[in-house]
């Protein structure tokens, strides 16, 4: 599978690489799960790859990302979001982000660059973070079905415990994913999507 080290690589302005699968991560993926891959943390935060696959246009799926209300039902934490300077293919965010008591809300800018209903590449502008950089991209695959994957680097600029870094990395990024296909009604399945319920922020 693509690495988030590779997606990052990429010069801003230019679309993340696509995944590479195997059969058995294809599988997988065709059963329902998230993957996440290239989890790393350290002391000042992590970074992580995921994908999975929806039962969604894209169309649908896009709307659904740059919605700020619909945002704060998938993104843990996430209190105030505010998009300004939109155009198609660009657009200016800004978010305040407390997904946890023990620590401090962070509040922050970042720039999208977009192709639409193709790729979104992120980058930080300024605020409570030292890094934030990541992607999303939606591969048409059969039957009108998406192969999504999002990578995602952040580093806030106070230490965070490694076990709490790791837990974002890992849980929260999946648990994401999870909730973002469940606001899309993006699975047929209902055991699934009721498995993709139970992972957004205010999930029984």
């Amino acid at each position: 599978m693509a690495s988030e080290a590779a997606t990052a690589a990429v010069p801003w302005g230019t679309p993340p690489p696509e995944p590479t699968l195997t059969d058995e991560e294809r599988a997988r993926l065709e059963a329902g799960e998230i993957l996440v891959r290239d989890a790393r943390v350290d002391e000042a935060g992590g970074a992580g790859f995921a994908v999975a696959i929806y039962h969604v246009d894209a169309p649908s799926l896009w709307t659904l990302l740059g919605d700020c209300a619909a945002n704060q039902r998938f993104v843990r934490g996430l209190q105030e979001c505010e998009v300004s300077g939109e155009t198609a293919t660009r657009a200016t965010t800004r978010q305040r982000l407390k997904p946890y008591a023990m620590l401090p809300a962070l509040d922050y800018r970042f720039e999208t660059l977009r192709e639409p209903h193709r790729w979104i590449r992120i980058r930080l502008i300024d605020g409570d973070l030292r890094a934030l950089s990541g992607s999303w991209r939606f591969d048409p695959l059969e039957d009108g079905r998406l192969l999504v994957s999002h990578a995602i680097r952040v580093q806030p600029r106070y230490p965070v415990p490694r076990w709490l870094a790791r837990r974002t990395v890992k849980k929260d990024l999946a648990a994401l994913m999870a909730c973002l296909r469940w606001e899309a009604r993006a699975w047929p399945d209902a055991r699934q999507r009721g498995v993709d319920r139970q992972a957004c922020p205010d999930g029984p």
